[in-house]
């Protein structure tokens, strides 16, 4: 990330796709499973449908981490889908990558009006750094047959 000597933040290319896709953390595999996805696929619609995807790499180059914000149009609200699939090599780093998360979150906001999306029950890690950004939790549903957390934060007042 920014400014942080052990992570930093470049944008992605494809093969960090490939890479992360075989290496995600088991509770982002549940994520994934959740969107009716595999790893890979769950991947590259990240990288093509977000409007400003970013890699997280590691001091050597290697991926950590892609994020990113898929943005679509509801009515007159400019709707942002964010979402961030990492490694365990991510978590070794966390606080690296908190300092520069609420940063991120701001850039990857910037003219939209909400941001929302949907977690694994399960994935402990997400939901506190979830939390700890701001959202607010909506409701407990399903998706795809796994139990998911709907979240939402309103970005600018509409």
């Amino acid at each position: 990330m920014q400014g942080v000597s052990e992570l930093h933040t470049r944008l992605p290319i494809i093969p960090d796709c490939h890479y992360l896709a075989k290496r995600l953390r088991k509770a982002d595999l549940k994520d994934v499973a959740a969107a009716g996805l595999d790893p890979l696929e769950s991947l590259i619609r990240g990288y093509v449908y977000s409007k400003d995807c970013r890699t997280i790499a590691l001091p050597d180059g290697r991926p950590a981490a892609m994020f990113g914000v898929a943005t679509f149009q509801v009515d007159d609200l400019k709707v942002g889908s964010i979402w961030l699939l990492g490694t365990d090599e991510l978590i070794e780093h966390r606080w690296k990558f908190l300092r520069e998360s609420k940063y991120w979150l701001k850039h990857m906001s910037s003219g939209l009006d909400l941001l929302c999306n949907s977690v694994h029950k399960d994935n402990e890690e997400h939901i506190k750094w979830i939390r700890w950004l701001g959202f607010t939790f909506l409701r407990h549903t399903e998706s795809h047959g796994e139990p998911v957390i709907e979240f939402a934060k309103i970005i600018n007042n509409v």
